[in-house]
């Protein structure tokens, strides 16, 4: 995973590079403008694009081509128009990129058929696959690990972002949304193994309507990659330090037992600590420095340093889930020691 930072230039066509790597998912926001979050995966291919902060169906349902037309192996190409806006003159944006395994395979570990790109040695993969209504279907997600963080999407209706974690049990949080975590038909009871997903009949939350067609991301924790896990917040600007086992490069955050937004950080729009430029995933509004919402990233993992009296990020006594992918992955070919700030 990596984050790139760009200034749109108005060009028709772009190549934004600098990734180590050809990514699978690319997830855009314009910073200085109230731009949706503009989501791209190679599965289902350019110029789809769906966006986190609505409902709204693929675009490619609506017949409104996206503005990503090509992945690239070190990144990706965009076009501006005024439909999406990724690359408006002197507009600011955050491309936050992840790889999974390329072109998509069939995959029938699951009793709904799928097409799968996994990345077992990074733990992230991305499904697409067309509900059948049946509470406790399955589709697999090429992991050979369970996942511990899942977000599934209707494609070709509306439907909210429909997101699992390994600390809300067989609860279901919405990215899209404010709400805290509730009990839905999302899932079955324990919905995660090695190599399937086990889905609900899901009328409340749309992840298995039949007939209709999802795209889910799936992430593996891999130590010193990436780590999924939750906190309870004490209210002080000596916050809790959340151990993940390395410097975190981007980091999201959403309040379980409150009503309040996702909150995303990351070292490439906030080189230095504390870090605190933030976007919220179920919004379109523009990147603030937040002096409520701000973290120190450490070497290890991640401190709150924030007093937060509306609960986002470090309320008393509230419980958040998180998501933290490394800087500096330990183990990997061609990584870099993680460093304290």
């Amino acid at each position: 995973m990596d984050v790139l930072t760009y200034t749109g230039d108005g060009s028709a066509l772009r190549l934004i590079g600098g990734l180590a790597f050809a990514p699978d998912l690319v997830w855009i926001k314009g910073r200085n403008q109230n731009y949706s979050h503009n989501l791209f995966d190679s599965v289902r291919g350019v110029e789809k694009v769906l966006t986190s902060n609505t409902t709204s169906a693929d675009n490619f349902y609506l017949g409104n081509p996206g503005d990503l037309t090509a992945f690239g192996t070190n990144g990706f190409t965009i076009r501006q128009t005024t439909n999406y806006e990724l690359n408006h003159l002197s507009d600011t944006y955050v491309a936050w990129c992840w790889k999974a395994g390329g072109t998509a395979v069939a995959n029938t570990d699951g009793t709904i058929p799928s097409q799968v790109s996994a990345n077992p040695t990074a733990g992230f993969s991305i499904i697409t696959y067309t509900g059948s209504g049946v509470s406790g279907a399955t589709v697999g997600h090429g992991l050979w690990a369970a996942p511990k963080f899942v977000i599934v999407k209707r494609r070709n209706g509306v439907g909210n972002w429909v997101c699992w974690h390994i600390n809300l049990a067989n609860n279901t949080i919405l990215l899209n949304s404010t709400e805290t975590q509730s009990q839905t038909d999302a899932w079955v009871p324990d919905p995660m193994t090695a190599s399937a997903v086990k889905l609900g009949a899901s009328t409340q939350q749309s992840t298995n309507i039949s007939g209709a067609t999802y795209v889910a991301y799936c992430w593996a924790e891999i130590p010193g990659f990436s780590k999924f896990g939750s906190y309870t917040g004490n209210g002080s600007s000596d916050g809790p330090f959340v151990h993940c086992g390395f410097r975190p490069r981007w980091v999201l955050v959403k309040v379980t037992d409150a009503a309040n937004d996702w909150t995303l950080l990351d070292s490439g729009r906030s080189p230095e600590n504390p870090v605190d430029e933030v976007v919220y995933a179920n919004l379109p509004n523009s990147e603030v420095v937040n002096g409520s919402h701000k973290i120190d990233f450490l070497a290890n993992g991640f401190k709150i340093r924030s007093t937060d009296s509306y609960a986002t990020i470090n309320g008393s006594g509230h419980t958040y889930i998180y998501a933290a992918f490394a800087e500096y992955p330990f183990g990997g070919a061609k990584t870099t020691p993680a460093k304290a700030r």
